[in-house]
């Protein structure tokens, strides 16, 4: 709720107003942009300007948003007066946070900046799938010879020294035991997301390499034996289930 108040986008009323769109950065860091245009409503007032203009930005990969104030009304409703401003988790009850309501709390050049709770999976008969993150190395990047060949060796029993041998580690991750931390049971690379988590490096950690190598759908599942209780089971679906879980665009 950036901005919730009695606003007039028509055009009998606001020059160039309404609600608009657009997509900024490239992938996996882009920002979608949504701008409204609009002036408090008062009955009968003549046609003007916009002056409430404000727009919330959503981070791709990421549960961070911000509000952004360009302009932030006039008269009685100038700053925010009349509005209210926060988040809530459904259109009523008591799950919401507010950072303001009805008092002059906004300004032209004030950004708000909030991230939304990470969230909870309740299994029930099935299972959840983790997220996923493919910066391996934690070095803020991902590539075939680091990220995917630290998962290849992990996967094959591989530890210490053997495991980081040749590889460049980043801040996130710089030694061995990190990265083996960071790994884990390796749930999150199930890339067939069987029953049973259960990853393997002929497998998983093959699709995941020829994955961050290009290779097509048509040859991504080449001389690879896909599990009997595989619930992604084509190169499509995995590659769309991997891209969604993991914030990648392969």
């Amino acid at each position: 709720i950036p901005y919730w108040d009695d606003l007039d986008m028509r055009t009998t009323v606001t020059t160039g107003g309404g609600i608009f769109s657009e997509v900024t950065g490239s992938a996996p860091n882009r920002v979608w942009k949504l701008e409204w245009r609009a002036r408090p409503f008062v009955s009968g007032q003549a046609v003007g300007a916009p002056s409430t203009n404000f727009a919330v930005y959503l981070n791709e990969g990421t549960e961070n948003f911000s509000y952004v104030y360009a302009a932030t009304g006039a008269g009685a409703a100038l700053d925010g007066a009349a509005a209210t401003v926060g988040v809530q988790a459904t259109n009523a009850g008591t799950n919401f946070t507010q950072f303001s309501s009805n008092t002059a709390s906004l300004s032209a050049g004030l950004r708000l900046n909030a991230a939304r709770a990470p969230g909870v999976c309740n299994a029930g008969s099935g299972v959840c799938a983790p997220t996923c993150s493919l910066d391996i190395n934690g070095d803020g990047g991902v590539n075939a010879s680091d990220d995917a060949l630290l998962l290849l060796r992990y996967l094959l029993g591989l530890r210490g020294s053997a495991l980081v041998a040749n590889i460049t580690l980043g801040a996130a991750r710089p030694n061995a035991g990190a990265v083996e931390s960071f790994i884990g049971a390796g749930g999150a690379y199930d890339v067939f997301r069987r029953p049973a988590l259960s990853p393997s490096a002929t497998r998983d950690a093959l699709v995941l390499l020829r994955l961050m190598l290009s290779v097509p759908d048509t040859e991504l599942l080449n001389s690879i034996s896909v599990p009997s209780t595989a619930v992604q089971a084509t190169a499509a679906a995995i590659r769309r289930n991997v891209n969604a879980r993991c914030g990648t665009s392969y």
